[in-house]
């Protein structure tokens, strides 16, 4: 009887070293497997190889289509019933930014920042460079995505695309992101990092890196979990990663969770921002380019006073407006998008037109041409469409 036990305990032991052996051996092998078939959305596809040799975090040249993609929220809190399905077409140019026009094309303007300006949970044709490229009559560059944002990268990024003389770069601040300042380097860039990155450099190749960060077979079990946990079956564990609030017409509505609540940035942000676009305006007036900066709210700020929950906090238009007014008072040129996006959210309600995602972070059509539209009016005003140097108009 010892003996029989001893046995099965061994071979309990060994059925678990080759239970072991073969998920490390399917999940290696899983990683040679394209994303196209395992994600939800372009972004994740798009951004799983970042060569080092580009400015974006896109792969350069590569085509990703989805006809049933869906917000990163709904993911995020597997949250099915809100999922608003929409076919999302990306492509990205030889510089890893998302450009399907033909290259060579001198652009007039280029529009920078995070994943709102490069277009999530849009497809090609409907994104902040595409609506107002066809509102201007001329090529607007989408250079959403870029790693960092910083002077050198504005400059840098102008002079690879060829930007007209007198063009304009459109600099995106969103509200969540911490208020830019002079002095201050940016995220990630550290001694430290900088030593990781001189050893470890030769083996972070883009295909090796992608490679190493992600396993499309973790990602199928995950979406298999969360089919069993479907608030049905078994509870909604991911439930807690998102913010889930009705309108007052009845619809669900989905929030990123460092939206609803309000960052404490310093009093005095808005005057280090307005410092640190003078520098940048400067910057670009020496190779004749122009800066105008675009203020987009975040979902929450829209929606906020349209719950039918009384919130818990305030919408934070009053720190918006603060930037808003410092950079004007700079010479700055700016957009504040917050009380259009607001009015049309007010008033789409009751049609259900709505200006962001229900079950994304991030805007819709809908308010990526208004945003565009308010962004054309203001620049024919400010006549910033010339081919004078840069500068304040």
């Amino acid at each position: 009887m010892k003996t029989l036990a001893r046995m099965d305990g061994s071979w309990f032991g060994i059925s678990i070293v080759l239970v072991g052996l073969f998920g490390l051996l399917a999940d290696t092998l899983s990683r040679f497997v394209s994303y196209d078939r395992v994600g939800f959305r372009a972004w994740e596809t798009m951004t799983r190889v970042q060569p080092s040799s580009t400015l974006s975090v896109f792969e350069p040249k590569r085509t990703y289509v989805n006809d049933a993609a869906y917000g990163d929220l709904a993911a995020l809190g597997n949250m099915r019933d809100v999922r608003v399905l929409r076919r999302e077409a990306f492509t990205t140019d030889s510089l890893g930014f998302r450009n399907a026009v033909p290259e060579g094309s001198r652009p007039v303007a280029v529009t920078i920042g995070t994943s709102f300006i490069a277009g999530s949970g849009l497809s090609d044709d409907e994104t902040l460079a595409r609506r107002l490229s066809a509102l201007l009559g001329d090529h607007v560059y989408n250079a959403g995505g870029v790693r960092t944002l910083t002077e050198q990268t504005v400059d840098t990024l102008c002079e690879s695309i060829d930007l007209k003389n007198g063009g304009t770069a459109v600099i995106e601040y969103f509200e969540r992101a911490e208020p830019p300042a002079l002095g201050k380097p940016p995220a990630g860039d550290t001694l430290g990092r900088a030593v990781f990155d001189r050893i470890l450099g030769p083996l972070r190749s883009a295909e090796l890196g992608g490679w190493l960060r992600s396993s499309p077979l973790r990602i199928f079990l995950a979406t298999q979990r969360k089919a069993i946990e479907n608030g049905i079956l078994l509870p909604n564990s991911y439930g807690r990663n998102v913010i889930r609030k009705d309108l007052v017409n009845g619809d669900p509505m989905l929030f990123f969770p460092e939206d609803y609540a309000r960052p404490g940035w310093p009093a005095d942000a808005p005057r280090r921002a307005a410092e640190y676009f003078q520098s940048l305006r400067s910057r670009l007036a020496k190779r004749h380019a122009r800066l105008f900066v675009v203020i987009i709210p975040t979902k929450y700020t829209v929606y906020g006073s349209l719950l039918r929950e009384t919130a818990d906090t305030a919408p934070n238009v009053e720190f918006l407006e603060q930037m808003q007014a410092a950079l004007v008072d700079a010479g700055v040129p700016v957009a504040n998008l917050t009380r259009t996006m607001q009015q049309a959210a007010r008033e789409g309600l009751a049609r259900r037109d709505y200006v962001y995602w229900r079950d994304d972070t991030h805007w819709n059509p809908t308010g990526v041409s208004l945003a565009a539209a308010q962004i054309a009016l203001q620049w024919r005003g400010l006549g910033l469409l010339g081919n004078s140097p840069g500068g304040a108009p």
